[in-house]
């Protein structure tokens, strides 16, 4: 249908986070006892996007700290 179906858009959102801390945070997922968790996600829609678009994401982090729980 050429749409991009709306949880698609949280798989890139999973996506971008998990290549942000696996360059630039040392994230190890094959052999690293530690993990990394995303504990909240916004999304703003501005307009769609059309497969097979090439996406562009960005990654802001607004909080780094110790678990809550």
């Amino acid at each position: 249908l050429g749409h991009v179906n709306n949880v698609v858009y949280y798989e890139y959102f999973d996506t971008f986070v998990n290549r942000f801390l696996i360059e630039k945070g040392g994230l190890d997922i094959e052999k690293g006892e530690v993990i990394g968790v995303v504990v909240e996600t916004f999304c703003q829609f501005h307009e769609s996007i059309t497969f097979p678009e090439v996406v562009d994401g960005g990654l802001r982090v607004a909080k780094l700290g110790k678990s809550r729980y």
